[in-house]
């Protein structure tokens, strides 16, 4: 089963950035000086410090090859796999866990449980909660209320802390911790490798998989079939093992 890591640092930073793009305690357009360094490098056309041009820095970011183990609180929770073309994969460390792959050339995806698989034309976006390039936009709204350079601190009265260390490849974040109003810790950090390598193969469907067509990867239910929570809420709905 994909557990919801992520969850409560990612959220945390996606309602602190709506206060701030609401005008609430922030601001409604991005402060230049408020730009992790992920967000400043000339990957895409040089910005301006625009929406615009953040965003089309962050979709640059998506496609730099690479990939990403992510281990919540010491232990490992999955791999994130990120293509050049804009395919990706997300495979839980957990036992018996899925593996969730987008072919962007192909318009592909699958959503695999052993040897069973749905094939769709779409691809489910909750899973993307695991690229590390999407939660930087918040980053350029919300007001930063300690550290400096490529260690910044965010918090919210009432709600709890975050503090991020941006030391990745390109400043992405390498580690995220979250203490929420009870102080309770976790840990989330982003380990890279192959960055700017990552084969073609592994945004294929493996061999000896059998395929089901249905329209998407979620909100039926199917007979035998496994529901399984992935972040943001959608529960995808899988194949019985074979």
């Amino acid at each position: 089963m994909v557990r919801k890591l992520l969850v409560s640092g990612v959220f945390f930073l996606g309602g602190l950035a709506a206060l701030a793009a609401a005008g609430c305690g922030g601001s409604s357009q991005p402060q230049a000086q408020n730009l992790p360094r992920a967000l400043t490098s000339p990957l895409s056309s040089p910005g301006n410090g625009s929406s615009n041009a953040l965003s089309q820095q962050v979709d640059a970011l998506k496609k730099m090859a690479m990939t990403v183990e992510i281990v919540e609180n010491g232990k490992s929770q999955g791999k994130w796999t990120q293509g050049s073309d804009g395919s990706w994969r997300y495979q839980s460390s957990e036992q018996g866990g899925t593996t969730f792959i987008y072919n962007a050339s192909q318009k592909k995806s699958w959503l695999i449980n052993g040897n069973s698989a749905y094939e769709s034309p779409t691809a489910e976006a909750s899973y993307e909660a695991f690229n590390p390039a999407m939660m930087l936009t918040a980053f350029a709204y919300l007001p930063q209320s300690g550290g400096s350079g490529d260690v910044r601190e965010y918090n919210e009265p009432g709600q709890g802390k975050v503090t991020v260390e941006f030391k990745g490849p390109s400043g992405l974040p390498s580690k995220l911790t979250v203490v929420d109003k009870q102080g309770k810790t976790t840990v989330t950090e982003f380990n890279y490798s192959d960055v700017g390598s990552v084969p073609a193969s592994d945004f294929e469907l493996p061999s000896g998989v059998s395929v089901s067509t249905v329209p998407g990867t979620g909100g039926g239910v199917t007979p035998g079939g496994t529901n399984v929570p992935v972040p943001g809420g959608s529960t995808p709905v899988l194949p019985p093992q074979q």
